[in-house]
């Protein structure tokens, strides 16, 4: 029992740093893109271009 708690902290706390390098390399590539705005996530379209779907 003990095992498998401790492998679930491990995994968590994995999980956690994997999150925050992503964060720090997101953030490092947003300053390096030196936009005139600042990036908001709503602001994204997923949908793709109309050329893509022609």
């Amino acid at each position: 029992m003990r095992t498998q708690i401790e492998t679930e902290r491990l995994g968590l706390l994995l999980g956690r740093e994997l999150c925050a390098q992503d964060q720090r390399r997101l953030t490092r590539l947003l300053k390096l893109a030196h936009l005139k705005q600042n990036p908001c996530v709503e602001d994204i379209d997923y949908r793709g271009s109309e050329m893509e779907s022609q």
